[in-house]
């Protein structure tokens, strides 16, 4: 008997959370549901969270008052001590369509 052991490693950037700020100067970022309108923009908002992770799974909640269509904006102001370049990475899994602004 012979057995095969196959795996997929992914090596991620460090995350962004101990460097964002919210628009009103807490730490983290500014999450808010919107309903969207029949053209899919958004409309009204629905909830707004501080989220302190970077690392965002919708999952297992959404707040109530959604349609089946809705936009959920990340607010959030990125700053570092010293001036440098940087490589930012972006990793998105889920069901189209997806945009990012």
């Amino acid at each position: 008997m012979s057995s095969r052991i196959c795996f997929t490693a992914h090596k991620y950037l460090p995350t962004l959370e101990n460097n964002l700020t919210t628009p009103s100067g807490e730490p983290g970022w500014l999450c808010t549901f919107y309903t969207n309108d029949q053209y899919g923009n958004p409309m009204n908002p629905v909830a707004n969270f501080t989220l302190r992770d970077t690392r965002i799974k919708l999952n297992d909640f959404l707040p109530s008052g959604l349609g089946p269509e809705w936009t959920m904006r990340l607010t959030g102001k990125l700053t570092f001590d010293k001036s440098a370049v940087y490589e930012l990475g972006l990793t998105v899994a889920g069901l189209p369509p997806c945009s990012m602004t």
